[in-house]
Formats: structure tokens, sequence, C-alpha cells
């Protein structure tokens, strides 16, 4: 997905593209800035990496991505949605909580929408836009996590995830470290999905990866070695814990 980055600290203001390997350059803990998604028509699989500013990790579904780009409506037919995961939901096996764009520029929860949600999404977490109109650019907000270490536990089953910090996060760089069911191929080990909207001629399409008996994550039909692969910053993935362990683990610290 193509994206800028611009990140505020203080009076002096840094430009630039986030750089896959190194992640943007950044030390205050008041650091706060935006990210620029380009959004095509249809479905994107997308991630909140930001802590609300003042420093709490989790922030309004109203106040995610900024919706002045995107395409309102009267009901969930004629209105761009937000499908977000929720892992609480059908008993720990996790659901969509659904959210329609209304007309007043504010998201409300489908079926449970007298007044505009104050439900909250949590940072790192995934979710799904489907935008109804053209193309268009999006822009999410907030302060650059400061935090060391971020710690994941993906229960037995799904889980739609998402980066904890605003830069690109290699699968198998130093700042990640995985304790899942490793296996010889496929069909023995855990999974990651992450979307990639430009494949399939701009449809999208996932890319998909399995947790080797070396602890790395290869890719599935490209697999001689491990990958060099990223999830990247705003984007979204999903994690397939195959089991036997209950609960698989991804400890990442923080990348810049």
């Amino acid at each position: 997905m193509k994206k800028s980055v611009l990140v505020v600290a203080g009076a002096c203001i840094l430009a630039g593209m986030v750089a896959m390997a190194a992640g943007p350059t950044v030390t205050s803990v008041n650091t706060v800035g935006f990210q620029k998604l380009s959004i095509p028509q249809g479905l994107s699989l997308l991630s909140w990496n930001w802590n609300l500013v003042g420093g709490k990790d989790s922030t309004t579904i109203n106040s995610v991505v900024d919706s002045t780009s995107l395409t309102a409506g009267g009901d969930i037919l004629s209105a761009d949605t937000m499908y977000v995961w929720d892992q609480a939901l059908r008993g720990g096996r996790g659901d969509y909580r659904i959210y329609y764009l209304y007309v007043d520029g504010q998201w409300y929860e489908y079926l449970n929408d007298a007044l505009p949600t104050t439900n909250t999404i949590n940072r790192g977490d995934g979710f799904w836009l489907m935008h109804l109109g053209g193309k268009t650019n999006a822009v999410v907000a907030g302060e650059v996590p400061s935090d060391g270490t971020n710690i994941v536990n993906f229960a037995r089953g799904l889980s739609l995830f998402g980066s904890a910090y605003t830069a690109d996060s290699g699968l198998n760089d130093s700042h990640s470290t995985w304790a899942g069911n490793m296996g010889g191929d496929i069909l023995s080990s855990d999974l990651i999905l992450v979307w990639h909207p430009e494949l399939r001629s701009g449809l999208g399409d996932y890319k998909q990866y399995y947790l080797y008996v070396d602890g790395q994550w290869y890719e599935y039909l490209n697999d001689a070695l491990p990958t060099t692969d990223a999830l990247p910053m705003g984007s979204g993935a999903w994690y397939q814990n195959g089991g036997p362990n209950a609960t698989a683990v991804w400890t990442q610290t923080k990348p810049y």
C-alpha cells in the first residue's frame, strides 16, 4: 500500500517515506504525526499503529481514520463500512463488529445504531475498510508509541492484527520473536497472511507465510530461504494458530 508519513516533534517537522528496514528516526515520547494511506475502491485490510495523543494505546472507532475523504450514506448499503475484529466474540473464537459511515460523518455500529459508536480499537488491531467510492487518500494520526516492548497473545484459531509501532515490521528481523507452533510445511505450522492491495491487478490478495522448525517465517511457494518481507505500517494481517499450543506469542520490540 502506498503511503507517506509526516512526523512532528515540537516545532520541528520531519517529512518523508518510512524506510522498510530502519523505520522512522524518532526519539521523543511526545512525537505526533500522521500516515496518509492510499485507499482503493473495495476492500483494504488496515491496522491502527498509534497511541492516542497523551499516551493511551486505544482510541474510539470515530477517531481511527479521517472520514472526510470516504463515502457517507444513510445506511449500511450506501456507506463505507468498517469491520473490526473482536476476539472476545463467539466465546473467544472472534468475529467482526461492523460500522457504517453515516451522513453526519460519524461511524455507527450496525444493528446498534441509535447513536454514533463509542466503541474503541486498540493499538496493533487490524480492521477491514470497504470503500464504495473511487480511489482516495485517508489519514490516520496519533502519537508515536515509545514503550520498548509489545506482546501479543494469539488464541487458537484466527486473529486479525497489525504492528504496534509506526514503522514496517520485518517478520524475521531482530525486533520480532515468535513463540508459536513450528512445523515442516504449511500444513503443520502456524500461518501469517498479509494483505497486499496491489496483487491481482489491484483487487488485492494475501501473501502467506508459515513458521518453520527453525523458528523463522517462510513464504508459501517461495520458500527457499526465510522471508525478508515485512508487515507494512498501516496494513493488517491474519495470524492462524493451528495448535497444539493454546496461545502463540509475538514479542515485538520498538524498531526505531
